[in-house]
């Protein structure tokens, strides 16, 4: 049982309804603080509590849950725990005297070949992997075997007789198992990773209240019991997508509570809040490791991949105008020989000022600092190092140099030994309180030496976000779930004036649809062209008769276009020399102005006419025979077909 500040209270009765058959059955207090009714009522039926740190008059217990028997309903029941893990109980079953054994929990030290348990500061999900010897088939393969996916496994670390020192709690996701074999391997995830990460919200996926309040109905949804929330009083309208994780959803939550973060204790108990919240029950330390002795393993990358010796950053003002480049220094180590002009660019957000523009170069300058050193240290077991820890290491007990902040850590225990590997990035930074004690503020840079040459094994960040424990709360939150598209839609309207358009964005950041409205796209209609697109026209007429053709003939380019009309067969039968007016349009293709043929009395004319006319409802006349013509295109030339 867990210490407490309040005195025990044990006057605390729990009534149940309905008790029958004569059997009250029992109270079982759990060595995590958990415990459980047993009764008879229509069957065995169970219910189960928390008791924090002993609070028993504030315990809560869930609903009631039936016990299915394998031999019947017991008239009459009595129960034990002599151990944890194991739970005994005897029943009268028609007539008969039942012994029950309920085992809830099993020690596996016994069994362990090797394990390791990883922490990355790039994700908040912690990985257990663990290499067992073979129990037995039954033990393992069972229907109602421990050993099955969500079955929960609590590690801690016995020094020389000490108590256990808690390293993490993890559920199963995988058991690899062959019965052959002389040993087999299990593998899962901590609560965060279990319970939050693989489920989705589903139908339940509206709520409304404060920050606090959303926060642990999402965890009741995922089935997290231990759990501490920062206070908060605004209350908000919350929708999440039913396909989201819950992890995504609370992602959610602290983009609106900037600086909101969330770590699982070793404990199992998830906090969230604000640094200086978090900070009451996991803060981060400085180390300082002696060579040969503290580390007895220490392996250095240097990598120029990702060191710049400039930064310079340009940008967009509120009004759209162009901001002055901001181009900085970017320190180094001494002794690297970096090109003076390796440059990184960066494009900021669009509306800074000029001062603003400023500030953000001079923080990405510091990003950028000391980039490109990473090194692995292996040192006997220390289960209470973390994520975010400074790392300092001292040869020969001279001044200690800071090397930079922890990023990864992985615990490896078993018959090989017990170590702690960890690593550290030089692009960490940290402020100087860290000296005198906490460690108020570590950074581990967006970007490291190892962006394209690492392997899992010397992973140092390359996908690291930018970690903030800030002195005294607020500060800034770590970074979100990458922002993702929806749908996207535009539509544009008919009419003239002047350009807009209008946005509409809807759905989570995670998928975010954004729909585009444009207005008065549509220019307005423009005063008819000069001829000076067209050369001189040219035309000739024969002086036969019969059924009347035109060929025309184009050349010159289109700025140009010289158009020549050769008509034939235009003379009537009865040689009337009266005006003929053709129904013959030719459209300039460079001013769109519009020309209609006219032939009177042996000469050709083109007369300009309204632009609106479409040449493709034309039909010529042949006005001896009556006979009427369509005016269609084909190969170049203008053919005329009866119709």
């Amino acid at each position: 049982m867990a210490a407490t500040t309040a005195p025990l209270i044990w006057d605390v009765v729990h009534g149940i309804g309905g008790i029958e058959n004569g059997g009250l059955g029992a109270l079982v207090e759990y060595f995590d603080e958990e415990y459980q009714l047993l009764y008879l009522n229509d069957g065995l039926k169970t219910m189960i509590g928390e008791v924090t740190e002993g609070h028993w008059k504030d315990a809560t217990l869930d609903n009631t849950h039936q016990i299915e028997l394998l031999d019947g309903e017991p008239s009459l029941s009595a129960w034990d725990h002599p151990l944890n893990g194991q739970l005994f109980g005897v029943g009268i079953e028609n007539d008969h005297l039942i012994f029950y054994r309920y085992l809830y929990a099993r020690e596996l030290t016994q069994f362990v070949k090797d394990g390791s348990w990883r922490f990355r500061n790039d994700s908040q999900i912690t990985q257990l992997s663990l290499t067992l010897s073979n129990p037995g088939e039954t033990i393992v393969t069972g229907e109602s075997t421990l050993f099955n996916p969500g079955a929960r496994v609590t590690v801690g670390i016995s020094m020389g007789g000490s108590r256990p020192y808690p390293i993490g709690v993890a559920f199963l996701d995988e058991i690899d198992y062959d019965a052959q074999a002389a040993t087999f391997s299990v593998s899962g995830r901590n609560t965060i990773g279990y319970r939050l990460n693989g489920q989705t919200f589903n139908d339940n996926d509206a709520y409304t209240g404060n920050g606090k309040q959303v926060v642990e109905w999402i965890f009741r949804l995922a089935g997290v019991s231990k759990y501490l929330v920062d206070e908060s009083t605004a209350a908000n309208d919350w929708i999440f997508a039913p396909e989201s994780t819950f992890s995504q959803g609370l992602q959610t939550v602290f983009e609106v509570f900037v600086g909101w973060a969330m770590t699982e204790l070793p404990d199992g108990t998830i906090v969230v809040g604000y640094p200086a919240f978090i900070q009451q029950y996991q803060t981060n330390s400085v180390w300082q490791f002696l060579a040969g002795t503290d580390v007895v393993k220490r392996r250095t990358r240097k990598n120029a991949d990702a060191a710049f010796t400039l930064v310079r950053v340009t940008g967009i003002d509120a009004d759209g105008n162009t901001l002055a480049p901001i181009t900085l220094p970017v320190r180094n180590f001494d002794y690297w020989a970096l090109g003076a002009s390796k440059t990184k660019h960066v494009r900021a957000s669009d509306g800074m000022t000029q001062e603003q523009l400023r500030d953000f170069a001079l923080q990405t300058a510091a990003d950028l600092a000391n980039i490109g050193v990473g090194e692995t240290f292996t040192s006997p077991m220390r289960p209470w190092i973390l994520v975010g820890d400074i790392a300092s290491i001292s040869d020969d007990g001279s001044e200690s140099e800071d090397l930079g902040i922890i990023t990864s850590i992985t615990h490896r225990f078993g018959e090989s030994g017990y170590f702690t590997d960890f690593s550290v990035d030089s692009g960490g930074v940290a402020t100087s309180q860290t000296r005198s004690g906490d460690v108020y503020t570590t950074r581990s840079a967006s970007v490291n030496g190892y962006n394209r040459r690492q392997d899992m094994a010397d992973l140092i960040g390359a996908m690291s976000k930018r970690e903030i424990v800030l002195y005294g709360g607020g500060g800034h939150g770590t970074p979100g779930t990458p922002a993702g598209f929806g749908e996207v839609t535009a539509t544009v309207d008919a009419n003239t004036g002047t350009p807009s358009v209008d946005v509409e964005t809807s759905g989570p950041d995670t998928a975010k649809n954004f729909a585009f409205a444009f207005h008065n796209l549509k220019g307005q209609p423009g005063a008819a062209g000069a001829a000076a697109g067209f050369g001189t026209p040219a035309a000739t007429v024969d002086a036969n008769t019969g059924t009347p053709s035109v060929t025309v003939t184009a050349s010159g380019p289109d700025t140009e276009k010289v158009f020549t009309f050769a008509f034939h067969n235009l003379k009537g039968a009865q040689g009337d020399p009266g005006a003929t007016v053709y129904n013959l349009f030719v459209e300039d293709s460079v001013t769109s102005a519009m020309y209609q043929l006219i032939v009177e009395s042996g000469r050709l004319e083109l007369v300009e006419v309204s632009s609106s006319v479409d040449p493709t409802e034309i039909t010529l006349i042949d006005t001896a025979t009556a006979k009427a013509y369509v005016l269609g295109a084909a190969s170049g030339r203008i053919i005329l077909t009866e119709v």
